[in-house]
């Protein structure tokens, strides 16, 4: 298998690095791809799910070597109060990766660090330098949406009693336990149910934000028409905190809506809240989702009782648990990847070394980064919301119809900091890394988008920078 997969693989950098328009498609095929290839390669490679880091980082390579992408340049120029602490959190970074290379001894926690760290930036740089046309970014979520779909829809075929290696979970996956018996969790052609969960949680969002801006257009029915696999995808993946996710973001959603735009939305909200009470009902009562190759430790209990109540999972790793990581990482952390995701196949991992109260996002932040890492990542998630403020309102001054896309977008971002408090796993995949930084550089771009047919960026004017600002 190998001798058509590393030419195919060479062959989507080599795109990648000729057009970053191309590069952009390209890597989401890939990211898509590489989880039922890795399922059915032998000894299901890791390496495999960072294919699609390459092609990102090849995306930007390219355009940056054809001045296609100045991302500094141009965020000095837009939103100059994300440069600097971007560039700080990103020298500390450098400095913790090689804390944790010291620590650990091993180039692939390093490598995993990096790929933490560095994916959602270079992601980020490509959205916001190459999404400049209007349109571009609701594109980027149509794709995501049909092909999130039908990855989804081959959990309906899963509970079939013939085994298939392309619906199996990569490893010795995950088995939910409820009732006193096994749920029967699918994730169609993803490797592994907590990748379902979040892209499923990602598509049904996006659908419901591009079915209102569209839905006097032939594309809303289209987009009904995935929805139905992507709300089964949700509650099939036994996720819990991907329902409780859509919640928050429908909550956040309409916040922004009614802030940016006093808008139509409040009729879709009744039924859009009738369908998640009916959700959550089926799904609540679902306990705690762990792999079979975890002993019945101390902190596996303790993640039981947890599970039982999402408020206080919550509560305890985004602010208790983060005293007994500070105790057991000390004052600058372990070193950037010695709590990522695939570490522990190196040597490291959030239960060897970080400990296993670093489960949250928080805490995995100040196990790797320590204090001072904690603090710069605050200060950078502060300016990162006063510019998706900035981009709201921006956006709305240069055309009303997109705000509920900007406004949809935003939402779905912030969501995502209810499931990184209280478990981090999922975002040390780098596919969902690429797609986070490329809606939030799509976002950030909205702004100042140009039609198809324009030769130019029109430039934000200071009177325009400062209107924007004032709202953040």
């Amino acid at each position: 298998m190998i001798d058509f997969v590393i030419p195919l693989i060479v062959l989507a950098v080599l795109a990648c690095l000729a057009s970053a328009r191309l590069g952009i498609r390209v890597s989401l095929v890939v990211g898509f791809v590489m989880d039922p290839i890795r399922k059915v390669y032998p000894e299901q490679p890791v390496w495999m799910s960072g294919v699609v880091a390459a092609c990102i980082a090849a995306t930007f390579l390219g355009a940056w070597l054809r001045d296609e992408a100045t991302p500094l340049r141009d965020l000095r120029e837009r939103y100059r109060h994300l440069v600097f602490p971007l560039l700080v959190c990103l020298v500390w970074v450098v400095v913790e990766l090689a804390r944790g290379y010291v620590l650990t001894a091993s180039a692939a926690v390093a490598a995993i660090g990096l790929l933490a760290y560095a994916v959602p930036v270079l992601a980020f740089f490509v959205g916001f330098s190459i999404l400049d046309r209007r349109g571009d970014l609701e594109r980027l979520t149509k794709f995501h949406i049909v092909a999130t779909a039908l990855m989804l829809g081959a959990a309906l075929v899963a509970g079939t009693s013939a085994q298939n290696k392309w619906l199996e979970q990569v490893g010795e996956g995950i088995h939910v336990h409820a009732y006193g018996r096994t749920v029967a969790a699918r994730g169609g052609l993803f490797r592994g149910l907590e990748m379902a969960g979040w892209h499923a949680v990602a598509g049904l969002s996006m659908v419901v934000v591009l079915a209102l801006a569209a839905w006097r257009r032939s594309a809303f029915w289209f987009l009904a028409a995935s929805a139905p696999l992507l709300a089964y995808g949700l509650v099939a993946a036994a996720r819990r905190k991907y329902v409780v996710q859509f919640v928050v973001f429908l909550a956040i959603w309409g916040a922004l809506g009614w802030l940016f735009r006093r808008s139509r939305q409040a009729g879709a909200w009744a039924a859009l809240l009738v369908l998640i009470v009916a959700v959550l009902v089926a799904t609540l009562q679902v306990g705690v989702a762990r792999a079979d190759r975890e002993s019945e430790s101390a902190g596996v209990r303790r993640l039981e009782r947890l599970n039982t109540d999402t408020a206080g999972r919550f509560q305890y790793f985004a602010f208790t648990a983060l005293g007994a990581v500070y105790e057991r990482n000390g004052f600058l952390g372990s070193g950037a990847g010695t709590g990522s995701q695939g570490a522990q196949y190196f040597g490291a991992g959030t239960r060897r070394l970080t400990g296993f109260q670093a489960e949250g996002g928080f805490g995995k932040v100040l196990a790797e980064l320590g204090v001072p890492g904690l603090v710069l990542m605050a200060w950078l998630a502060f300016a990162a919301v006063r510019c998706v403020l900035s981009a709201i309102a921006g956006t709305h001054a240069l055309d009303e119809e997109m705000t509920d896309v900007a406004t949809g977008v935003s939402a779905f971002l912030l969501s995502n900091v209810a499931v990184f408090a209280i478990a981090h796993q999922v975002f040390g995949d780098p596919f969902v890394l690429t797609m986070l930084g490329l809606f939030a550089g799509g976002l950030l771009r909205l702004p100042t988008t140009r039609s198809e047919d324009d030769s130019a960026t029109p430039p934000v004017g200071d009177a325009a920078r400062d209107d924007v600002g004032s709202v953040a």
